[in-house]
């Protein structure tokens, strides 16, 4: 939230024809940091669907193993 607020303030500071350029740099940094958090949260996700489907095996093998 602080970095974004920098940004915007050194954006503001710039001249005319220095912004285009850190607007390019800028709007790139957006859309790695963007597909950064995109990555990590798909990976959370299938850790999270694969801890799932590993503990409902495992419940089902000590269900087996009971009977």
């Amino acid at each position: 939230m602080l970095s974004v607020l920098s940004v915007l303030s050194k954006l503001s500071k710039l001249s005319k024809l220095s912004k285009r350029s850190e607007l390019r740099r800028l709007s790139m940094l957006i859309v790695l940091s963007i597909l950064i958090v995109l990555s990590v949260l798909s990976k959370l996700i299938m850790l999270s669907v694969l801890s799932i489907l590993i503990a409902e095996h495992n419940d089902s093998t000590l269900q087996q193993c009971w009977r």
